[in-house]
């Protein structure tokens, strides 16, 4: 039986860029859909559907591009809602997010957070500049807030939905401990982006996360 889900998981990953049906993956299993469902659940740890979301990903290629709006030093905390942005972001004020929100022309839209200058180590604790503002190509942004220039470059991006935060806390994790490991890209030293869409009063979230990427550097088999 593992051999045939080893199958069905090799014929998942090579399709990850169509359509994926359950029922084809229970044939290459060789078993009923519903087994199928109830078996890779086990050792994946989340749905079929929610695996499916996180192993999908594209490559976006992005001209120069600035984040304006605001900057705040924060705590990088991996456990639990980050008390610190959620401080800077309320103190901002709606009538100033909507003006910021308004210089929006690119992708990903609306106000989403950006994390720049994080420690190599991305350990509990250490600092990172959070701008909370908007992607634009405007090369002369107001005066009065923060701009942070992003020069051109190719970008990850992977969409996740599920109970909030713990959906982004899962992203994250499975991009880096992964993703990465699994194809030939390497994390470029740049901002990275996470678009949240909170619903269902705040409990349920759906996030877009923009890691910039370039190919990765090899060495030689031993």
């Amino acid at each position: 039986m593992l051999d045939r889900l080893n199958e069905a998981m090799e014929y998942l990953e090579s399709h990850l860029g169509g359509r994926i049906e359950a029922a084809d993956l229970a044939r290459t299993a060789m078993t009923s859909e519903y087994h199928f469902r109830r078996m890779f659940s086990v050792p994946a740890g989340v749905p079929l559907a929610e695996y499916i979301r996180r192993r999908r990903m594209t490559l976006a290629g992005a001209e120069a591009f600035r984040v304006v709006g605001r900057r705040a030093r924060v705590p990088l905390i991996h456990e639990g809602p980050n008390q610190a942005i959620a401080e800077f972001i309320r103190g901002i004020g709606r009538e100033e997010l909507d003006r910021i929100e308004a210089l929006s022309d690119q992708e990903p839209a609306g106000l989403p957070g950006v994390s720049d200058q994080l420690d190599p180590s991305r350990a509990e604790g250490t600092e990172l500049d959070y701008h909370h503002g908007v992607v634009t190509g405007r090369q002369e942004p107001p005066a009065d807030w923060d701009s942070l220039a992003v020069p051109a470059g190719s970008w990850a991006v992977f969409e996740s939905e599920g109970e909030f935060p713990q959906a982004l806390r899962h992203l994250w994790r499975d991009v880096f401990t992964q993703w990465f490991p699994s194809n030939p890209y390497a994390s470029r030293p740049d901002p990275e982006i996470l678009r949240v869409r909170l619903y269902e009063e705040g409990k349920r979230a759906e996030a877009e996360l923009w890691i910039p990427v370039e190919r990765a550097h090899r060495g030689p088999s031993a």
